[in-house]
This record gives structure tokens, C-alpha cells and sequence, in this order.
């Protein structure tokens, strides 16, 4: 897609939850610097423009923070990954109002279809 060598691949449990994660009783502030440091430095070595979330559903990490029971119901799935990833937007351009920021949801129905992408908004 042309993308060889021209973007930050970062990692963390929960994909838009997991920097913005603030749930007694175990919050993760460190999983907010571990990823705004290393967005610093994707900025610094690599002048990125645009943050891209890729969040999916039936997400463990959701379950383990209590924002979603085991098989949501997919509307109120998709509410819950939008208000986390507008609050995951809202760190990103705290930290630099100059980024874009695409957030999508992904889901598989089988092992045997390509991977669908949903626009959050």
C-alpha cells in the first residue's frame, strides 16, 4: 500500500482504550506515557501527520475494564469503542492539535473473509 518505511506501529491492549484506560481499580497512566512518549518520538524521527486506531471487536481488554459484557449487543459495542476512541483523539491532539486522527473498528465474522474496517466517529 506504500506504506514501507513510512509509519510507527504501536501496540497497546484495547487499541483506543488502552492509552485513555482509567478504570478503578487498576488505571494504566503508565500505558498513556509509554504511548505519548513514543508518539513524541514518531513526530521527532519520522514528522507523522496522522495517528491511525484500530480498534476490533470482541476486544478482551474492553471485558477486563468492565465497559462491555461478553457478546455485546453490536450497537452498543460500537458506542462504547466510540466514546473511548473520542477520547483517545482528544489526547492526541492535546499533545499535537496539528495530527489527524482515523479511528476505525474491525471485525472478522470468519476465519475465511478478509478483516471489515468500520469508520468511528
Amino acid at each position: 500500500a506504500g506504506l514501507t518505511g513510512k509509519f510507527d506501529y504501536v501496540i497497546l491492549a484495547g487499541a483506543e482504550l488502552g492509552p485513555v484506560v482509567d478504570y478503578p481499580p487498576d488505571p494504566k497512566p503508565h500505558w498513556q506515557k509509554f504511548f505519548l512518549d513514543h508518539l513524541a518520538l514518531s513526530k521527532r524521527l519520522h514528522n507523522i501527520k496522522k495517528v491511525l486506531v484500530l480498534g476490533h471487536r470482541d476486544c478482551g481488554a474492553y471485558r477486563e475494564f468492565e465497559l462491555l459484557p461478553e457478546d455485546p449487543d453490536p450497537q452498543a459495542e460500537y458506542a462504547c469503542h466510540a466514546a473511548q476512541a473520542k477520547k483517545f483523539e482528544a489526547l492526541v491532539k492535546n499533545f499535537d492539535c496539528t495530527l489527524g486522527v482515523d479511528k476505525y473498528l474491525l471485525s472478522l465474522t470468519s476465519p475465511d473473509e478478509p478483516m471489515k474496517f468500520q469508520a468511528v466517529s
